[in-house]
C-alpha cells in the first residue's frame, strides 16, 4: 500500500509540528533555536559543532554500492507505516544480500523529548547496529501506547517499562534515558538534517547523499534499483 504522506523535504512552521501530531501527517522537526523539553533537565547546547558526523550504526556490507539513510523517529507514525510496509523487505532483499548499507539516523520529532528518549533506550547498552535497528522498530510499535491520553507524567515510567520487554533492566533503560551526552548526540543529528540537507520531516531516505523525493515505498525500492543498475553499468 502506498504511504500517502509526501515524503518530501518542506518548509517548517510552527504550527506543522502541531497538525502532524493531531492529524497524523509526516512528522516534521523543530529547529534546532528552539529548545526540546527533554525528559531531563539538558540545556540547549551552543550551537553545532562542526567537527561532529552523525553518530551512525549502520547494518549491511561497508563495501556495497549503495548507502540508504532514513531519518527516523519512534515517534513518526508514518515511519512506523513504512517500517511495516517495507522494512523486513529493504533489510531481506537489499541489506543481507550485501547490495546496500543502511542506516537509521535519529530525527527527533513527533514529540521530541520523548522521541530522544526512546533513541536512547535504542542504543542503551552498547547496542550493536542489529540490536539498534531491531529495537527502534519495536519502539515505533510501543509509540501509541506510551503515548496514551499523552499523559506527559507517564512517558518514563512506560517507556521504561517497555524497555525491560527488550531486555534491559530498569536501572539500565533509567540510566540510559538521564544520559545527556547521548541526548546532544540525537539533538545534534536533527541539527544536521536541517543544515545540511535542509530535512524537517520524517521518514526521510538519502541514498549517497542525495534526498529521494519519494511518496511510497515502492518508489523508495525504484530509487535503489536505478542506482544498483547504474552501479552495474558503471
Amino acid at each position: 500500500m502506498a504511504i500517502r504522506s509526501r515524503w518530501t523535504v518542506v518548509s517548517l512552521v510552527a504550527l506543522l509540528s502541531v497538525m502532524a501530531l493531531i492529524m497524523g501527517g509526516a512528522a516534521t522537526a523543530t529547529p534546532p533555536s528552539q529548545p526540546h523539553r527533554l525528559l531531563i533537565n539538558l540545556d540547549e547546547p551552543d550551537g553545532w559543532p562542526d567537527a561532529m558526523s552523525p553518530t551512525d550504526l549502520t547494518i549491511g556490507s561497508s563495501s556495497a554500492p549503495i548507502t540508504l539513510v532514513e531519518y527516523v523517529s519512534p515517534m513518526c507514525p508514518h515511519c512506523a507505516q513504512f517500517e511495516s510496509e517495507a522494512g523486513r523487505r529493504l533489510r531481506s532483499e537489499y541489506v543481507d544480500t550485501g547490495r546496500v548499507r543502511f542506516a537509521f539516523r535519529e530525527l527527533p520529532v513527533g514529540i521530541p523529548d520523548l522521541s530522544i528518549a526512546m533513541f536512547q533506550v535504542a542504543r542503551c547498552g552498547n547496542a550493536t547496529p542489529e540490536v539498534y535497528v531491531e529495537r527502534v522498530t519495536h519502539l515505533m510499535t510501543a509509540a501509541n501506547a506510551i503515548n496514551a491520553g499523552y499523559a506527559r507524567e507517564l512517558y518514563r515510567e512506560r517507556l521504561i517499562s517497555f524497555a525491560q520487554t527488550l531486555g534491559l533492566s530498569a536501572d539500565q533503560a533509567s540510566h540510559c534515558i538521564d544520559d545527556a551526552t547521548g541526548a546532544r548526540r540525537a539533538q545534534w543529528s536533527e541539527g544536521y538534517a536541517i543544515g545540511n540537507y535542509g530535512i524537517y520531516a520524517a521518514p526521510t531516505f538519502v541514498l549517497n547523499g542525495q534526498v529521494l523525493n519519494v511518496h511510497s515505498s515502492e518508489q523508495v525500492f525504484s530509487a535503489l534499483d536505478v542506482a544498483l543498475e547504474n552501479h552495474r553499468r558503471n
